[in-house]
């Protein structure tokens, strides 16, 4: 990753991936059903919470690279940059 946006991004996406799938020992050790419930609904919001941040870093990333090449090199015209210009 390039830009700093997208790297924390993409981090904190993975981080609430790893915890949802952590949730999932939780479930299993739910002492009620409502509280099973709870954990599978807490899982399946953190996946997609997970799956929200990832995207948002890939679309900061591609966001960066297109600011990127759109900056034109500009050469004086007194150079020999631009006399040598193709």
């Amino acid at each position: 990753m390039k830009s700093v946006k997208a790297t924390i991004l993409v981090t904190v996406g993975i981080l609430f991936s790893i915890w949802s799938v952590g949730c999932g020992g939780l479930i299993e050790n739910a002492a009620t059903l409502g509280a099973g419930l709870f954990y599978a609904f807490l899982s399946v919001s953190l996946l997609a919470a997970a799956l929200v941040m990832c995207a948002l870093g890939i679309t900061a990333e591609n966001e960066y690279d297109d600011r990127k090449n759109k900056k034109i090199s500009r050469a004086t015209h007194h150079t020999n940059k631009w006399r040598n210009a193709e």
